[in-house]
């Protein structure tokens, strides 16, 4: 992922879990916030988190990657901050 449409302040993930609608698969949660600033169309960004209880390294590290290339290949409006957190048991192990 580009540097500047990437979450990476533990700040902005904690504006978008208080602030944002959350929806939830049964391998992936999604919490969407929109960014607030009326004088710039700002960019969507994107976070990523992969805990321990998915796997190693290895495993962490493959599920990231697959994260990384669904975000590259959605089509998300404008104004946007959009967290992924996978669980135990996503595609990767």
């Amino acid at each position: 992922m580009q540097k500047h449409i990437r979450l990476s302040r533990s700040k902005d993930f904690a504006a978008v879990r208080q602030n944002g609608s959350v929806w939830s698969e049964k391998n992936v949660v999604m919490l969407v916030s929109s960014r607030v600033d009326d004088s710039l169309h700002l960019p969507s960004r994107f976070g990523l988190v992969v805990s321990k209880r998915v796997g190693n390294a290895v495993v962490r590290n493959k599920c990231k990657r697959r994260m990384r290339e669904c975000v590259r290949r959605l089509i998300v409006h404008h104004g946007h901050d959009v967290v992924f957190i996978a669980r135990e048991g996503l595609p990767g192990e």
